[in-house]
């Protein structure tokens, strides 16, 4: 596993951390995390051939983190994406057809954590 200095490539009020795993020298997954005072985030990107599967589970907090936190309920949910000659399709369910999106941040946080990954490994 290599991984980049924690909140340093993106920036929260809680955190974030970036993470990468490799066999041999080929990126299997990244794995970035980011956590606010009103819910969390992780991406799991998956290069496989051609394309690049996103996988977005999300935290919503019911309330500010710093509150009662005996009443603090979290609401989970998840996102299926790929990203694909730099269109990002969405996945519905897995018997709809998915729709498009001009997002570019999904593709644009994965190369910022790869470069933050590449000189944290040069650096070591």
């Amino acid at each position: 596993m290599v991984a980049a200095e924690p909140n340093t490539v993106f920036k929260s009020t809680e955190g974030s951390t970036v993470e990468a795993y490799y066999e041999n020298k080929d990126l299997k997954i990244l794995k970035i995390a980011i956590y606010g005072e009103m819910g969390r985030f992780k991406l799991f990107y998956y290069p496989i051939e051609d394309i690049l599967a996103v996988v977005k589970n999300t935290i919503q907090y019911s309330q500010h983190l710093y509150w009662d936190e005996d009443t603090l309920i979290e609401y989970p949910s998840q996102q299926k994406m790929i990203i694909k000659d730099g269109q990002l399709y969405y996945f519905v369910d897995s018997n709809e057809p998915m729709y498009t999106s001009d997002n570019t941040w999904y593709a644009e946080a994965y190369e910022k954590a790869v470069a933050a990954l590449n000189d944290a490994d040069a650096n070591s």
